[in-house]
């Protein structure tokens, strides 16, 4: 695999918390094309030695789950010019990853995360198990989904990621009635099977094409700027329970307009009528799952009903049939351009 200049292998550095495991991680990524320029421990002189092996990009190893001390952290984060990426092994060979298709997709996140942004893109994402970041200073998505349901959804979502092509300019924001705990072991399901970048909302974040934000019910609402930027306002009313999946699609809607959409996944239940309402008043489009291919039927049946529904189908078919169409539309952009 090639790095930041196409010919040669981009330099990954790696830091562990202790020295178990160094050559394994290492042995992984250089047998998918990398080029391991530092595995070692962390240590007061690691940003020195950063600079001197010029590292692209740093990989933080988290053996057993464990977490940097914060102060370490804003460190790093102060100080480097290279994206900095967490990596949890255990976790995803646990998940029922082998070694060899854990070093395969984290060398692709790794290659996906620097093409994004180079040496002068400050990030943190973990590529197996999501962390809190600062907000990025990526381009904002033109593109903006909404990914919903209930019971079966995340596994449903997980699938239709899964068949999604890296490039491709969207993001999605999945928005279920579900706590924050729940948000991330269902981040690291999805996050092991795709290409796209999954991670819990971060406030300050700009939203931006190739991600997944997993946004959870807390006790603040959803905002979103003119420029994409995410942040969070109390709610409008003493008890209310957001952010809501309507409220989400409400504001996706009308910020993202006709590029708007939303899929409603397996589930149970009425939620998210009002917000695919919002999203085909703003001239987006709305998909849902068929009921063969859904744990439970009744929360896209009841979109269906209630909504112009456009598509309809497996995840897997709705994964290709959106890669389809995005890919025809950025045909028809560069045609216009060209001519």
């Amino acid at each position: 695999m090639l790095g930041p200049s196409n010919t040669r292998p981009l330099r990954v550095a790696i830091a562990h918390h202790d020295g178990e495991g160094q050559s394994k991680l290492g042995r992984l990524l250089e047998a998918c094309g990398l080029d391991v320029v530092l595995n070692t421990t962390f240590e007061p002189n690691l940003l020195n030695q950063l600079v001197q092996n010029e590292a692209d990009v740093l990989l933080v190893d988290l053996e057993d789950g464990q977490a940097l001390q914060k102060e370490y952290l804003d460190t790093l984060f102060e100080q480097l010019d290279m994206p900095i990426v967490f990596s949890d092994n255990d976790v995803t060979i646990t998940d029922g990853q082998t070694e060899e298709e854990l070093g395969r997709k984290l060398s692709n996140k790794l290659i996906s995360l620097f093409s994004r942004g180079g040496n002068a893109a400050k990030g943190a994402m973990k590529a197996n198990k999501p962390v809190q970041q600062q907000g990025n200073s990526g381009s904002p998505a033109s593109r903006v989904w909404v990914l919903t349901g209930s019971i079966g959804s995340v596994d449903a979502i997980r699938r239709f990621l899964a068949v999604l092509p890296a490039d491709l300019p969207i993001a999605f924001i999945v928005a279920q009635h579900i706590s924050e705990n729940i948000v991330k072991q269902a981040s690291r399901l999805i996050a092991a099977d795709t290409s796209f970048h999954v991670f819990p909302t971060q406030v300050g974040h700009v939203i931006s094409h190739h991600e997944v934000i997993m946004l959870p019910v807390v006790d603040e609402s959803l905002m979103i700027n003119q420029h994409g930027q995410m942040s969070l306002a109390p709610p409008v009313s003493a008890g209310e329970v957001s952010p809501t999946i309507d409220n989400v699609m409400g504001i996706v809607a009308k910020r993202y307009g006709r590029n708007s959409g939303a899929i409603v996944f397996s589930g149970i239940g009425k939620a998210g009528i009002d917000g695919c309402k919002a999203i085909l008043d703003h001239g987006g489009v709305v998909w849902t799952q068929d009921t063969e291919s859904s744990r439970f039927a009744s929360m896209p049946q009841y979109v269906r009903d209630a909504c112009n529904v456009s598509y309809t189908a497996t995840p897997e078919l709705m994964a290709k049939q959106l890669a389809e169409d995005l890919t025809l539309i950025e045909m028809k952009q560069a045609n216009m351009h060209a001519g």
